[in-house]
C-alpha cells in the first residue's frame, strides 16, 4: 500500500477498524494529487473532537486512584485519545508533504504502526475493565496545537519533540505507580509504550538536526522553531525521565535546559518585584524615594528569594539571569521554577505588550508606592502582598 493512501485511509475513515487497519507492506512512489485536508479527523460519533466542549468533563485519575482497576481504565482512556490524535496528526502530515524525503516518511509510516499497535492495546486494556474508547468524551488539544504545520520542521518539533518527548515522562511515571500498585501487566504496556516512544523522539531529533540552520545549539534552534503557537513546558511532564531523553540522543545542554525551563501552559500569570528595602522608602515620601548603593546591592543578591513565592505559572523578574546548575539543584530538590525574565522594566513592558501572554497582575515582597508605580509603567496592575 501507497504511504499517501495508507495515511488517507486513516485521516477520513469514521470508524476504529479502518484507522488501526495494519498494511502488509508500504512503498512511497506514487503521490496522491488534489486531496482536500479536512479540518478535523473522521470519526465515529462518541470520538468526534467537538463533543468534549459540549460534554461534562471527567477529571484525569490521581495517583491514590489507580488502585482501582475502573480509574486505570479511565487513565489508559486518555493515553488511547492521545495515541488517535498522534496517528490521525502522523496521516496528516504524511498527506501535507508528500515530496519530503522518503526515509523520512517511512519513518513516520513506522511511528504510525507503534501507535496502532498502542492504540489496540489501550483499547483491550479498558474493555477488560468495563470501559469503551469513547465513553469518555475526548479533547482536541494535539490536533488544534499540531495540524497548522506547514513544514516538516512543524512536525517534528511539534510532534516528536513536543508532544511524544513529553510521554517519555508520564509513561515513565505511570509505569512506576502501576508496578507499585501491583498492576503489573499494565505497567508492562506503559513500559512498551516507552521503548517505542523514544524511537519515535529519535526520529524526529535525526531530522531535526539535518533541517535547523545556522550554528545555534539544539536547545536554541527547537525555541527558535517552536514559534509562539507552542512553548517547550509541553516538552516535559511534572516527574522528568532523563534517562529516556538520553537514548533518543539529546545532548546534555538540551536536557538541562528543558529542565530548568519554565513557562504557564495557558494559566494567567503574575509577573514579580522584590522590594526589600520597602521600610526604607515608607520612611520617605514615594517621590524621594532612591535606593541606597547598599541596599540595591543587597537587593540583586536576594532576588532568587522571589523563585520560592512562585508558582510555575509565575514571571520572575529578575536582573542578572541565575546559574543554570543552581536552578537544576532546585528542580533536583523538587522545586517548580517559574519562568524567568532578565532585564529592567523596560524588559518587562515589551514582555507584557509583545509576548501574548495573560496576566493577572504584580506579585511584591511588599506592597509600597514604588510598586503601582511599576506595575503603571508595565501595563497592569498590581495585587496586594
Amino acid at each position: 500500500m501507497e504511504l499517501s493512501v495508507f495515511a488517507k485511509n486513516i485521516l477520513f475513515s469514521g470508524d476504529l477498524s479502518s484507522k488501526l487497519a495494519v498494511p502488509s507492506q508500504l512503498t512511497d512512489r506514487q503521490p496522491l494529487l488534489d486531496v482536500k485536508l479536512p479540518t478535523e479527523p473522521s470519526r465515529p460519533k462518541t470520538l468526534e473532537l467537538s463533543r468534549w466542549k459540549n460534554s461534562a468533563r471527567v477529571g484525569f485519575p490521581t495517583k491514590s486512584e489507580l488502585v482501582d482497576p475502573v480509574k486505570v481504565g479511565v487513565l489508559l482512556h486518555f493515553f488511547a485519545n492521545h495515541e488517535l490524535l498522534a496517528l490521525e496528526l502522523m496521516a496528516l502530515a504524511l498527506l501535507k508533504f508528500q515530496y519530503a524525503p522518503s526515509s523520512f516518511r517511512l519513518g513516520i509510516a513506522q511511528t504510525m504502526l507503534d501507535e496502532q499497535k498502542h492504540l489496540s492495546s489501550y483499547i483491550r486494556k479498558m474493555s477488560s475493565v468495563g470501559i469503551e474508547f469513547g465513553d469518555i468524551p475526548v479533547n482536541d488539544f494535539f490536533w488544534a496545537q499540531c495540524a497548522s504545520m506547514s513544514v516538516p520542521m512543524d512536525y517534528v518539533t511539534r510532534m516528536s519533540m513536543t508532544f511524544e518527548q513529553a510521554n517519555l515522562d508520564f509513561a515513565s511515571y505511570f509505569r512506576d505507580v502501576l508496578v507499585e500498585i501491583g498492576d503489573l501487566d499494565t505497567a508492562s504496556l506503559l513500559q512498551t509504550v516507552l521503548d517505542d516512544e523514544i524511537g519515535h523522539v529519535k526520529h524526529g531529533l535525526t531530522w531535526f538536526r539535518r533541517w535547523k540552520t545556522g550554528n545555534s545549539s539544539d536547545w536554541e534552534a527547537f525555541c527558535q522553531a517552536l514559534g509562539g503557537e507552542l512553548n517547550p513546558a509541553r516538552a516535559k511532564g511534572q516527574f522528568f525521565h532523563e534517562e529516556g531523553r538520553l537514548k533518543a540522543g539529546f545532548c546534555n545542554e538540551f536536557i538541562n535546559s528543558l529542565k530548568v525551563f519554565s513557562q504557564s501552559k495557558g494559566a494567567p500569570a503574575r509577573i514579580s518585584v522584590f522590594n526589600p528595602d520597602v521600610e526604607e522608602e515608607l520612611k520617605l515620601s514615594a517621590g524621594k524615594h532612591c535606593p541606597k548603593p547598599k541596599l540595591e546591592a543587597l537587593r540583586r543578591d536576594l532576588e532568587p528569594v522571589m523563585l520560592f513565592v512562585l508558582s510555575q505559572s509565575d514571571v520572575l523578574s529578575i536582573s542578572r539571569a541565575l546559574p543554570q546548575d543552581f536552578l537544576l539543584q532546585l528542580r533536583q530538590v523538587g522545586f517548580d521554577l517559574p519562568e524567568r525574565l532578565v532585564g529592567d522594566v523596560s524588559r518587562v513592558k515589551e514582555f507584557v505588550l509583545n509576548s501574548g501572554r495573560r496576566i493577572s497582575g504584580v506579585l511584591s515582597w511588599a506592597t509600597a508606592p514604588s510598586v503601582f508605580d511599576f506595575a503603571g509603567k508595565v501595563g497592569i496592575h498590581a495585587q496586594e502582598s
